[in-house]
């Protein structure tokens, strides 16, 4: 969980703007929360005084790097081997792994 949150504040290192999809970046040295979800093989990240997509936007799940492509945050997440699923939401990011992928595999991966 650990891993995904420094691929989060790595990818996300330009100023504060928004994206083509409403997304934002976020800042360097942002504090991101990690949250477990009822799934197992998902994992939520909540920036920190930060909004994903903002306030009321409709979740975004991309499921491959074609979906993600007005994404860059989504796209680099999917290129993370072991990651099946990213749903961008107003104040978070939701990860879904592979089923025989461990939380802590994708550590080395992502950092």
């Amino acid at each position: 969980a650990m891993a995904a949150s420094s691929l989060l504040r790595r990818i996300c290192t330009a100023p504060t703007r928004t994206m083509p999809t409403g997304a934002l970046f976020l800042s360097r040295g942002i504090s991101i929360s990690v949250e477990t979800t009822p799934n197992p093989k998902s994992m939520k990240f909540v920036p920190d005084d930060r909004e994903v997509l903002g306030e009321g936007a409709k979740a975004k799940v991309f499921r491959d790097i074609y979906e993600a492509t007005s994404s860059p945050l989504a796209s680099a997440l999917l290129k993370v081997d072991g990651v099946r699923e990213v749903m961008l939401a107003a104040q978070h990011v939701t990860v879904t792994k592979a089923t025989l992928v461990d939380w802590e595999d994708l550590q080395d991966p992502v950092e």
